[in-house]
């Protein structure tokens, strides 16, 4: 049965069309150069997208450290060597940025405390404090967590770097920085074409495509902000507490013979999603008013995202988190909320609901 198969298979194949002129020659050598400099371009693009999330993230995270549930010192550095790149983008990175056995930074966050300090992308670490930085494979994550027993230690670091002039000659400089503190969650640039964003109660994460549609700082800053927001509400933990709650009761009908097929698990899941989404639009906000972005811009940032992908409301960003005409309203309101208490020295928090009093009124007290 296999063999007649295989035999009209190679008689298709055979009889298919092809084209009629002749194919141009390519060097080898000419090929495996342009395949060099599309990776070498393919790894500055992803650089740049995370260049620009970084600083964004960093000031953001910074400016809402007062809301965070848990928080972390942090000077504003991105330090790599060439073990932080996978096999493909490695020899890349090395002809973009000289990356060897030596962990050097790639990215100083803008008006960070490194920034602060004279910090520049490139520099080499060559000490902290008085030990040696380390080399080699895993040598950013010990220098990080070395990094960290030296500002929980002394609230302060004495960084030792190696810098390249523009003529190429190596110089030493040494630092001072002192750091400050920010949300203590992780973030990351997805590639992705899909204009989205999400978090998880860990993470932050954008996607590739997201970092293209913003037109500036401000639009990325209240993305990230929304998401900020989500994790420091705690949201992925209610929704996962109330899927636990709706599944006991799918358990429960199984018990008496009906198969909800976990209807009521997905039911309770949503109970409050939109609720979640309002709540991370509004106390976004405060987050961005806290870290100095220009809240103005909010809610045309959403007029855009939905005049410009309307499908994906089905298939994206939109989908879960729903553009309506009420959204825009309450972000209006909630920029004039904020510049309210901005004039009036009043502290930036998000007002919460107002408890239900169980008292009777006065009148009825005085009977």
């Amino acid at each position: 049965m296999r063999a007649p198969i295989l035999m009209l298979a190679f008689m298709v194949l055979a009889g298919c069309a092809g084209p009629v002129t002749r194919q141009v020659p390519v060097d080898n050598a000419a090929l495996q150069r342009e395949i060099e400099k599309q990776t070498e371009i393919a790894l500055q693009a992803r650089a740049d997208h995370f260049r620009r999330f970084y600083h964004v993230v960093f000031r953001t995270f910074d400016g809402a450290s007062a809301m965070c549930p848990k928080t972390r010192q942090a000077i504003g550095i991105y330090p790599v060597n060439q073990y932080d790149f996978n096999q493909r983008f490695r020899k890349a990175a090395a002809r973009l940025w000289q990356t060897g056995d030596r962990v050097q930074i790639l990215f100083v966050a803008r008006g960070s405390p490194a920034d602060r300090a004279g910090v520049k992308p490139l520099d080499v670490i060559l000490r902290i404090d008085d030990t040696a930085a380390p080399q080699g494979k895993k040598a950013v994550s010990r220098l990080r967590k070395l990094l960290m027993q030296r500002l929980d230690k002394s609230g302060i670091v004495r960084l030792v770097l190696e810098r390249r002039n523009p003529q190429g000659v190596r110089q030493t400089i040494t630092t001072v920085v002192r750091p400050t503190r920010i949300c203590d969650y992780r973030f990351g640039v997805m590639t992705n074409d899909r204009v989205n964003a999400f978090a998880n109660g860990v993470f932050v994460v954008v996607t590739s495509g997201m970092m293209r549609f913003v037109n500036n700082d401000d639009e990325l800053a209240l993305v990230v902000s929304h998401e900020l927001a989500h994790n420091i509400m705690g949201h992925i933990q209610k929704m996962r507490r109330n899927a636990w709650l709706g599944t006991l009761l799918d358990l429960l009908a199984a018990g008496y013979g009906v198969n909800t097929q976990g209807a009521f698990g997905r039911l309770a899941l949503l109970r409050f999603s939109k609720a979640f989404e309002a709540e991370a639009d509004y106390v976004g906000m405060y987050i961005m008013a806290r870290a100095g972005w220009r809240i103005e811009r909010a809610p045309n940032f959403w007029r855009r995202m939905a005049a410009s992908h309307p499908g994906s409301n089905r298939t994206g960003f939109t989908r879960t988190h729903p553009i309506t005409s009420r959204r825009f309203l309450a972000l209006e309101k909630t920029v004039a909320e904020i510049r309210a208490k901005q004039a009036s020295g009043q502290p930036l928090q998000p007002e919460r609901k107002k408890p239900v009093s169980n008292q009777r009124d006065d009148d009825d007290e005085d009977e």
